[in-house]
């Protein structure tokens, strides 16, 4: 697939503009979101948009900002609430009162939108509304009608005919076999979406459906992903169930959301395709030496791989690293025995990392 965000993703478009001047925020107890103990007395310089530098409350303020002194309060990266489901529940009025009227539930959604950035939430993902009620408010705060936060939505959920289609209604894109499963992918695009929801199994908020069985055959998951893929945009799904969620697994979904029983899938058999994956997204570089380890010791389950990966980054001589990770172990045979390795250098390398005297 594309692996760069598409060029005219909606989200990104209805994006805030940066402000016109820089500001410099001083005197802030900053969290930085790296795990790293708060910082006392901090500043920060906003431009264009962006965390230019950071300094201390000592430093000179740059030329031609705003000065804003936060007088110690906390300044911290925006919250993003990535599951969320942008609609406004209303409560449904008594017999002989005033009934709703269509449009009362848009200004409910739009004060639940500005609620969220008043808390300090700058993004939301969210993966299923009705109707265009999340579109529409994206585009109502890009006007300037009200300011919320970054608005991400797969608009409608495609999903098989069910009966959470008629629970949900006006929230799923219902569609059978693959030809229809494409086009539903680009309707949702066609109304702005930014990417694809699918649901791989029934939910069990839904009496009735049962959500065990796969609700989707495997040729139109296939064909969702393929036309979400082939346009630039990833997918997310809805997965209870072991059948669909293996087969969401298997057809190499970006995203897999609600695994409420994933846990219980045999992905052992994938163990290494699955370290692959994450050494590629996330420590491709750092990381190609522990990967290329962990693949070939793949069949001893108890190794420490978090030990290992981390001996890799620290620069660790690689076979101290493997011993770290094996701890005890040295003397398993039958596990040994599994690998495409000796005994006697799997000893040498325990005995390498032990202390010199």
């Amino acid at each position: 697939m594309n692996a760069h965000v598409p060029a005219r993703l909606p989200a990104l478009l209805a994006a805030p503009p940066a402000g016109a001047a820089p500001l410099w925020l001083t005197n802030a107890r900053l969290i930085d979101g790296s795990g790293a103990a708060p910082r006392e007395h901090a500043s920060v310089l906003v431009r264009d948009g962006r965390i230019q530098a950071v300094g201390s409350a000592g430093d000179e303020s740059p030329a031609g900002v705003i000065t804003i002194d936060l007088a110690r309060r906390t300044l911290m990266p925006g919250l993003i609430d990535a599951h969320a489901h942008v609609l406004a529940k209303l409560p449904a009025p008594a017999d002989g009162a005033e009934s709703l009227l269509p449009g009362t539930g848009a200004h409910v959604v739009a004060a639940h939108l500005a609620e969220a950035l008043r808390r300090g939430v700058t993004t939301i993902r969210d993966v299923g509304s009705y109707g265009s009620v999340a579109v529409e408010a994206r585009q109502a705060m890009r006007l300037g009608a009200f300011r919320g936060p970054r608005l991400l939505t797969c608009r409608r959920i495609v999903s098989a005919t069910s009966p959470g289609g008629r629970f949900f209604d006006g929230m799923y894109r219902e569609a059978d076999g693959p030809d229809d499963i494409r086009r539903a992918v680009r309707e949702q695009l066609r109304h702005g979406a930014d990417f694809i929801k699918v649901m791989t199994t029934g939910a069990r908020s839904v009496e009735l459906e049962d959500p065990d069985p796969a609700q989707l055959t495997r040729p139109e998951v296939a064909a969702l992903v393929e036309e979400s893929h082939r346009l630039g945009y990833r997918v997310a799904a809805h997965a209870e169930g072991l059948a669909g969620t293996e087969i969401a697994v298997e057809e190499k979904r970006r995203q897999i959301n609600e695994t409420k029983m994933a846990a219980q899938i045999a992905l052992e058999q994938q163990r290494a395709t699955l370290i692959e994956s994450k050494v590629d997204n996330d420590r491709k570089a750092a990381d190609s030496r522990a990967y290329e380890l962990s693949a070939m010791l793949n069949p001893l389950k108890e190794i420490d791989w978090r030990t290992l990966m981390a001996a890799n980054a620290s620069k660790i001589d690689p076979k101290v690293g493997v011993a770290m990770a094996f701890r005890d172990l040295a003397d398993n045979a039958q596990k040994i025995g599994q690998l495409n390795i000796t005994p006697d250098l799997l000893q040498s390398l325990v005995e390498d990392s032990k202390p010199k005297k």
